[in-house]
């Protein structure tokens, strides 16, 4: 009996001990679901719009979770969060909490214009771009006052990418490229020695189509992303600088990837693979940019750069006059370095990736496509050999008028405009110095106090993506940016591509400094691509990948590969 009553009292002490730890984790709990309750209930209250003298203040959307925020929206619930506060906050603004700071969310076209348009001292983007500078592109930190010294001659520099001499030049030199490379996009080698660069990345594999004509079945992004890099560079950075270093744009990719870990400032230890990843393919990129930068130096003093940096001559208009801001401001050649890694960065992280997706876009619409071959016909000029052997020679691009295209092509501009819409993502950046107040010109509309402290990002993506805006927001369709204009007396509308309020460029003094040349770069690639190959799915029908959202313009979730042939270009 004694041992029969130890034993049940030992079960009952447990059973108690079992009733004590469920009653404290049910205690736990009920606190954290009050908290978040709570929390959920007072931002929402106390986060609305308020009344001043100079404007509504930006209501702060409510959030769950005290002192961390919307972050967990921000970063991981990004899809349904700000569609929901696009919806809720139809007066085109509204502020978030990231750990304790706030983010003004700007996503009305005349609002975020206005903020661009803002002086620096206002709504300060320099800071941003000071910082992204070392973070990102490995500027030296102790050298950051030399940064500021040459920022404004730097900056100066850009005018030879928006306007003549140095634009012209650096859309023919790529012209004259794209003439020697398009009809090696695919050259149906097996051979791994006897294949392009752009191939070799892209997991080619020769084949025989069910036409019998031959194909070539590749990755179409990273076939594309890497024809672009390796045809268009040479025009920017010199020849030499791309034949001396024929991974450089593998590393590019696997940095771009990296972007937005590199942007917080972790260390390399953190264990997250595409940060390390990123730190490494950056280390390897500064490694080859190190003796350029020395062999631009001596080509600026008239020395001997040595028998691999002999055509140095061909370097960009640009790139002149930032040797020449570098030599003024005694910046060191590390310096140097991480601004031409912040140079082929911008050039090509995402004109490239868009080409693609104006590529694949416009091969997936068969009538589409052939009414841009028909329109790009006067502009894109070619030369077809008669056939003399028994192997037919193939056609030459002889020219491409890229002003024609411009101005004369409105499907293929249009198919641009919608691609910039629907395919990047773009987000401008401000820290407020300066309290703003906000308007935009239509009647009744609501004044913003922008507060000094907080950040401001301007959304262009979600208005490209408000059906407010435009009419099935997620359906890719040209036919929305094409207006028509009276043509002459007695002859018909003539239609023309309007970007409207797409922004992918940004606005105001940060806007971006390449959209010249980018505009010109993807209309000549993609009309000139067109004109020469067909392509196909490897299987199945054609099908549009998910976007992976990055920084700028979207890449792909999985792979896209495609089969692709030469076409028979038409001779009348």
């Amino acid at each position: 009996m004694d041992t029969l009553n130890t034993l049940l009292g030992g079960r009952g002490q447990q059973v108690s001990l079992d009733n004590v730890l469920t009653d404290r984790l049910t205690i736990v709990v009920a606190g954290v679901v009050l908290l978040l309750i709570t929390t959920r209930i007072l931002s929402g209250l106390l986060g609305g719009s308020k009344k001043t003298p100079n404007g509504d203040t930006v209501p702060l959307a409510p959030y769950w979770i005290p002192l961390i925020g919307h972050i967990p929206s921000f970063l991981i619930f990004s899809k349904s969060f700000f569609p929901w506060a696009r919806k809720t906050y139809r007066g085109g603004a509204f502020a978030i909490n990231m750990g304790g700071t706030t983010h003004n969310i700007i996503f009305k076209p005349a609002l975020g214009q206005m903020l661009m348009n803002q002086k620096n001292e206002v709504a300060d983007g320099n800071s941003v771009s000071r910082y992204l500078m070392s973070a990102i592109f490995a500027w030296p930190k102790k050298e950051m006052d030399a940064y500021d010294r040459a920022l404004p001659d730097i900056l100066v520099c850009y005018r030879e990418l928006l306007s003549n001499p140095g634009l012209s030049k650096l859309v023919d030199g790529t012209v004259q490229e794209l003439k020697k490379n398009i009809n090696n996009l695919v050259t149906f080698n097996e051979s791994i020695v006897d294949q392009m660069y752009w191939e070799r990345v892209a997991d080619v594999e020769p084949t025989i189509l069910a036409d019998g004509d031959q194909g070539e079945e590749v990755s179409l992004m990273r076939l594309l992303r890497d024809f672009v890099a390796v045809t268009a560079n040479p025009a920017l950075l010199g020849s030499d600088f791309v034949q001396n270093n024929p991974g450089f744009y593998s590393d590019l990719w696997t940095m771009d990837a990296a972007f937005m870990y590199l942007a917080t400032g972790l260390p390399r230890w953190i264990p997250i693979p595409t940060l390390t990843k990123g730190v490494l393919a950056r280390e390897r990129m500064m490694r080859a940019i190190r003796p350029y930068e020395d062999a631009l130096d001596k080509w600026a003093s008239g020395e001997y750069a040595g028998s691999e940096w002999s055509d140095l001559d061909n370097i960009s208009e640009l790139l002149k006059t930032r040797v020449a801001a570098y030599r003024k401001h005694n910046l060191s050649n590390e310096a140097r370095s991480a601004c031409e890694l912040a140079l082929a960065w911008a050039m090509n992280a995402n004109a490239n990736p868009l080409i693609f997706w104006v590529i694949t876009r416009v091969y997936a619409d068969s009538t589409l496509l052939e009414q841009i071959r028909e329109e790009v016909r006067p502009y894109i000029k070619v030369n077809i050999p008669k056939q003399e052997f028994a192997v037919q020679e193939l056609p030459h691009l002889e020219d491409i008028d890229h002003e024609g295209l411009l101005n004369h092509c409105p499907l293929l501009k249009a198919a641009y405009v919608e691609s910039l819409r629907l395919d990047t993502g773009v987000w401008s950046f401000k820290i407020m110095r300066e309290d703003v107040t906000l308007t935009s010109r239509e009647k009744d509309a609501q004044k913003y106090l922008i507060k000094k402290g907080t950040f401001c990002h301007v959304a262009h993506e979600l208005h490209h993506q408000n059906g407010e805006y435009y009419d099935e927001p997620d359906v890719w369709r040209v036919g929305r940016h094409i207006k028509y204009e009276p043509g002459k007396e007695g002859e018909p509308a003539v239609p023309k591509a309007e970007i409207g309020t797409v922004r992918p460029y940004g606005g105001g003094h940060s806007m971006c400094k390449g959209r010249a040349f980018a505009v010109k770069e993807i209309l000549i690639f993609t009309a000139t691509i067109f004109t020469f190959y067909d392509m196909l799915p490897a299987k199945g029908g054609w099908r549009i990948p998910d976007p992976a959202k990055t920084t700028g313009t979207n890449g792909i979730k999985g792979d896209l590969r495609v089969r692709i042939k030469r076409r028979k270009i038409p001779t009348v």
